[in-house]
């Protein structure tokens, strides 16, 4: 397996592979579970964190950063084997979400920011390479799972710095009605 010490590192699964970045080091590393064998990659643009993970047509993407505290999102062409960095971020900036994929877009769901968690949904559209914002979560929470199911998206678990702590909530987004 690649490098040591990986946590809050991104895998996610394009073309055929699964593609890990992140962590204490800019390293993106291609899995073949054909060949049984790794395979280092272009390095990311910085190091990255505490990102939001998920990949969309052959393209990789981390939206925020837990290394600089920012929203920004990055993006990893698998066939090229290019980063890019885009020139859209999350607002709030934000760390420590999560994302899924639905209706082909993929949804960024609350996470940290400088003031606390948030309950932030931005749905981000990899044609357009836009952001827009969604109707808040229930709850602001943070370092939860997402997945997506049937064209809604399932947000899990996580934690709440509002005196909560550990959540055991599932809450489910159905994008063509907005909640």
């Amino acid at each position: 397996t690649p490098g040591s010490g990986n946590y809050w590192h991104a895998v996610v699964s394009a073309n055929g592979y699964l593609i890990t970045w992140g962590s204490e080091t800019p390293a993106t590393w291609r899995y073949d579970p054909v060949a049984d064998a790794w395979t280092q990659l272009a390095d990311c643009p910085t190091v990255i964190s505490g990102g939001a993970y998920e990949a969309v047509n052959g393209t990789c993407y981390s939206f925020g950063n837990a290394s600089d505290k920012t929203g920004t999102i990055y993006a990893f062409d698998v066939a090229a084997g290019s980063w890019s960095t885009l020139t859209v971020a999350l607002i709030p900036a934000r760390y420590c979400g999560s994302a899924a994929v639905a209706n082909g877009r993929i949804f960024v769901c609350g996470g940290f920011t400088e003031s606390g968690d948030s309950p932030a949904v931005e749905e981000f559209d990899p044609v357009t390479r836009t952001l827009t914002p969604r109707a808040p979560l229930p709850e602001a929470s943070s370092y939860a799972t997402a997945g997506g199911i049937r064209n809604k998206v399932y947000y899990a678990g996580g934690f709440s710095n509002a005196g909560v702590g550990s959540l055991d909530t599932c809450y489910e987004f159905d994008p063509a009605l907005n909640q």
